[in-house]
């Protein structure tokens, strides 16, 4: 299975830079890690965010492809992300 990081590596033009910060964890937030995705955030013109399964709620199941309809990130985690 290709990562949504090997993809955008693989379809980005040659002078693209891809930046990758590992971010949060489904049950805890490095706070260190944190720190490295946002200082990753600030170099780039477009920020991709991936989250796992495990992030969303059983009852929030929006179709048979099971995607949800509202992520569930520690606090700091949804602190650190630009909506």
């Amino acid at each position: 299975m290709t990562t949504v990081l090997e993809a955008l590596k693989r379809r980005a033009e040659p002078k693209v830079k891809v930046y990758y910060a590992k971010g949060c964890d489904i049950a805890e937030a490095d706070k260190e890690e944190l720190r490295k995705a946002i200082d990753v955030t600030s170099k780039a013109d477009v920020i991709v965010t991936a989250l796992e399964k495990g992030l969303f709620s059983p009852r929030s199941i929006t179709d048979k492809r099971r995607d949800r309809a509202l992520p569930s990130l520690p606090k700091v985690g949804r602190a650190s992300l630009p909506v």
